[in-house]
């Protein structure tokens, strides 16, 4: 005999077969049919929480925002007493780290994924509405402590957050992988020139290997 599922035991499962699906093989190439194979529930039962994917591929970056604002808001915590410039040098590496783990539970590689355009602007907009003026509070630190010495925090951690998540993301913006290593370079020149010099040679390193 099957298992019934009660209404939040069905949609927490409609999400993690979705989520598990996108992942794999792109949201343009995942059906509503596949979902429901993938969860093992009629079309009927997926239909009767979500009327199309882009209601499932809403919920899903909903839930990324507020898991990484969580993930965020503890890694900060963590980091009293240190520079401006060390909380951000620990909240990149961290934060890698923290990624890394979640997709291999996942058993799914995040950079072959292709990101429905859904996804790309609210996840940019999350950036630029709510992560953004986190990082800026720190760039300020890092300036009052004397780490960091940035002319304009917020539009600096706007630019910062665009370009590592948008411009890098090879998922979003295919770019051969002997290119991902002069992007690295040119971001951390960047970000040196601009007063803030936060993009280690062992945070590159990191990424590249996780890139790969």
């Amino acid at each position: 005999m099957s298992r019934r599922y009660n209404a939040q035991e069905s949609k927490e499962l409609i999400i993690s077969s979705a989520e598990k699906l996108f992942l794999e093989k792109g949201f343009d190439k995942v059906s509503m049919r596949d979902i429901s194979e993938e969860a093992k529930l009629s079309k009927g039962a997926i239909y009767h929480h979500y009327k199309s994917k882009d209601e499932i591929i809403k919920e899903i970056i909903n839930k990324y925002v507020e898991l990484q604002r969580s993930m965020l808001v503890d890694l900060i915590k963590k980091t009293d007493g240190y520079t401006g410039k060390d909380k951000i040098v620990y909240l990149l590496d961290n934060i890698v780290d923290t990624v890394e783990s979640r997709f291999k539970k996942l058993e799914v590689d995040e950079y072959q994924c292709i990101k429905s355009p859904d996804m790309v602007y609210m996840y940019l907009k999350n950036n630029i509405n709510y992560d953004a003026p986190m990082l800026a509070d720190i760039i300020e630190t890092g300036n009052k402590d004397g780490s960091l010495s940035v002319e304009s925090p917020l539009e600096c951690a706007e630019i910062f957050l665009m370009l590592i998540n948008i411009w890098m993301d090879p998922s979003v913006i295919p770019y051969p992988m002997e290119r991902r290593f002069e992007k690295f370079k040119f971001l951390q020149s960047l970000m040196k020139n601009l007063g803030c010099d936060i993009i280690t040679d062992e945070f590159i390193e990191k990424m590249l290997k996780y890139m790969k």
